[in-house]
């Protein structure tokens, strides 16, 4: 794993309901975590400016995805480690 420099890399993929008209996807890994200024940049918490910005393009290609699709991102660095990328998204709706 290119970024995850844990003993044991693990990462984890899940897909769940939250309600009728919501889904998530929840990705969580137990690498060295994101830092701040980068999530912060990356969900749109603050400004890009020349001294804050991105590293890298796969969380940018991640918020491009999520703001076309109307769907919302939210990353989180647990005090347990690692990092969890959550993206809520409106269910499809099938009618009978």
């Amino acid at each position: 794993m290119r970024h995850n420099t844990a003993a044991k890399p693990n990462v984890t993929v899940t897909a769940r309901v939250v309600d009728d008209a919501t889904a998530e996807l929840i990705i969580a890994d137990n690498g060295p975590g994101i830092p701040a200024t980068e999530r912060e940049v990356v969900t749109g918490n603050r400004d890009i400016t020349p001294l804050h910005h991105g590293s890298g393009l796969g969380l940018w290609l991640v918020r491009w995805i999520t703001d076309r699709y109307g769907a919302e991102l939210t990353i989180e660095t647990p005090e347990s480690g690692g990092t969890t990328v959550r993206i809520a998204f409106d269910r499809a709706l099938i009618s009978a």
